[in-house]
């Protein structure tokens, strides 16, 4: 990995983080909470984007790639890939505690709509592990992306 791409990695990193911190402190904590509508776009967008990344990241860590659907091992581990996924399950965490909080609730001036999309994505991967732990091979990266995708990003068929 090139120091380039550990300086961009790890400030992707630390953005994502803030950004999960933000989507839970608009949702519980903030005076008048909830205020999700607070929550900068922009910021949204990063947690978004880098926790597709982190899905991602996490199944080839666990080797879930390569129980479930035969991928190749991934290359040796680095320093930046063990933050993200420890950030990822923390993040996974947050996402889950606080969206129960609100009664797993989607209405979007309850809680920050990218909260439950990192829940969900974070339930879709317990149930990857079910399946490589039952033995079950499937499309598991298929599966994760269509659930990782927000709904109105989604291909519908008409």
């Amino acid at each position: 990995m090139t120091k380039l791409f550990q300086v961009i990695g790890w400030i992707l990193l630390f953005l994502y983080c803030i950004a999960v911190f933000e989507a839970v402190d608009y949702t519980t904590f903030v005076a008048g909470a909830p205020k999700p509508d607070l929550m900068p776009g922009w910021l949204s967008l990063i947690a978004s984007s880098v926790n597709g990344l982190l899905v991602t990241h996490f199944i080839a860590f666990c080797g879930l790639n390569v129980v479930l659907a035969g991928l190749r091992a991934p290359p040796p581990i680095h320093s930046l890939q063990i933050a993200g996924v420890v950030a990822y399950v923390v993040a996974v965490v947050a996402a889950v505690v606080t969206w129960a909080t609100t009664g797993f609730t989607g209405d979007a001036t309850q809680i920050v709509a990218v909260l439950p999309q990192i829940a969900q994505g974070g339930i879709a991967i317990m149930i990857a592990i079910l399946a490589a732990g039952l033995g079950v091979k499937l499309q598991v990266q298929r599966f994760l992306i269509e659930h990782q995708t927000p709904p109105e990003l989604r291909k519908t068929s008409t």
